[in-house]
């Protein structure tokens, strides 16, 4: 489990936290069956509190990606592909979601996105998991429409 968090940060530690292991498991980097850290240690090998890292575990456990064996520990989940492919589908297309929605709250248009600096776009749209995930497939094209039928049906 590697993980950089930073007080910096507009988003909360337990966020950071939460996301980074998340996309490591998604990623097939922390493997089925991996035991985190109990919260304890985890807490003092990160330099933070013992809730942020148990609210983080909570998030994880919510999206199915550990389970908690009581008195054993917290367990990366068993997935076979098929739910594999599902998880980062469903990550990709909320974070989609959520990154349009930002946009719009400032008064950024889909349109006007499309007229910019078309790198600038897919690093600043797409969480790092869509170009993990879609490899050379990705295209600004695909991005936009995309991002467009979420705007279109409101999720």
């Amino acid at each position: 489990m590697n993980v950089t968090l930073s007080n910096r940060s507009e988003k909360p530690i337990y966020q950071q936290l939460y996301e980074q292991i998340g996309a490591q498991i998604l990623k097939g980097e922390l493997e089925s069956g991996y035991c985190l850290p109990p919260i304890r240690q985890a807490a003092l090998e990160l330099s933070v509190s013992v809730i942020t890292v148990k609210k983080a575990w909570e998030a994880l456990e919510r999206g199915a990606l550990i389970h908690t064996v009581t008195g054993k520990g917290c367990f990366v989940a068993a997935f076979t592909p098929e739910e594999m492919l599902r998880l980062r589908n469903d990550t990709v297309l909320k974070q989609m979601a959520i990154d349009a929605t930002f946009y719009k709250s400032y008064g950024v248009t889909l349109e006007k996105l499309g007229r910019g600096d078309q790198p600038v776009i897919i690093l600043s749209i797409c969480p790092i998991q869509i170009l993990f995930f879609c490899g050379s497939d990705l295209s600004v094209t695909s991005v936009l429409m995309l991002l467009n039928l979420y705007d279109t049906f409101g999720i």
